[in-house]
């Protein structure tokens, strides 16, 4: 049975050499995109980069959470400590 860091390593492999394939054998398309095509290119790469923004923002806060003392409620309440 194989482990799933072979089974990654031939399937980025794979992917590899299909890129590879593709990109040698390259020729023109003759065609053409529209506005509505284009705008939902545009939306698309807009969704992938707020998500990115949003995902990487609470990975980083979660990070930082284990660095940081969490923060003790009795401070800033504004009462008095009993002594």
């Amino acid at each position: 049975m194989k482990t799933s860091t072979s089974i990654l390593r031939f399937v980025s492999r794979a992917a590899a050499v299909l890129v590879v394939m593709f990109t040698i054998t390259i020729q023109d398309a003759h065609a053409y995109v529209d506005p509505g095509t284009g705008a939902m290119i545009l939306q698309i790469i807009g969704a992938i980069v707020a998500g990115a923004l949003f995902y990487f923002r609470a990975l980083r806060d979660k990070i930082a959470s284990w660095f940081t003392r969490p923060k003790d409620p009795a401070d800033g309440t504004g009462k008095d400590e009993k002594s």
